[in-house]
């Protein structure tokens, strides 16, 4: 599992590593966590905002270990995870194929390298669905 420095929502290979309404939950207690912002109760985050927010949520962050976990590459590493690690792996493995299989190419997350057209604009419209 990668350990310490900056927040990644992608891994190494490029993979996006978390998906804006699977992990709503995990982004949540991320960021009482780590900036004590309960974002069901703000009124005033703008999409800039929140993305600025979330990608700089640490490793040791709920949202920052579980992408540690799903974005392992390490075989010894995997092999030696526990029950809870390893369910978070595989069901992460199932989330990708099954997308993959449904002829989505994309998850709600982004990559560091591309922003699709539009996709602010559909983030702005998911966060208003999600938190009013």
């Amino acid at each position: 599992m990668r350990r310490g420095g900056d927040f990644k929502a992608t891994s190494n290979e490029g993979e996006v590593l978390f998906d804006l309404e699977m992990d709503i939950g995990l982004i949540e207690a991320s960021f009482a966590a780590q900036y004590g912002i309960r974002l069901r109760q703000e009124k005033g985050i703008c999409v800039s905002e929140f993305l600025g927010l979330l990608a700089g949520l640490l490793p040791e962050t709920p949202l920052g270990f579980v992408m540690a976990i799903r974005g392992e590459r390490d075989r010894k590493r995997i092999l030696g995870f526990g029950k809870n690690e390893r369910k978070i792996y595989e069901e992460w493995k199932r989330f990708v194929r099954k997308r993959a299989g449904s002829g989505l190419t994309k998850t709600t997350g982004w990559t560091e390298t591309s922003t699709p057209t539009g996709y602010v604009g559909g983030l702005q419209k998911t966060l208003e669905g999600m938190f009013g």
